[in-house]
């Protein structure tokens, strides 16, 4: 197991289960979901819009395993 994907695959496991614990709040997540999104819009290269989008993307996926359902703010 090596290479930056089985990484990240693991840093989002990690993540799940600490929002699951309630250890982090889960309108965290949604917020930077929220916020990735944004700045992927409104970047000024297309490199980094792409890396944006990648990284909107990535927490959009960890919201969905951990099924979080609270809105953005407390």
């Amino acid at each position: 197991m090596s290479g930056p994907n089985i990484e990240l695959e693991l840093y989002g496991r990690i993540i799940v289960q600490l929002v699951k614990a309630e250890v982090i709040p889960a309108y965290i997540l949604r917020s930077m979901e929220f916020e990735f999104d944004e700045l992927s819009q409104s970047a000024s290269s297309v490199a980094d819009r792409a890396h944006f989008a990648e990284l909107a993307m990535r927490v959009g996926l960890i919201v969905d395993r951990a099924n979080i359902q609270e809105p953005l703010a407390p």
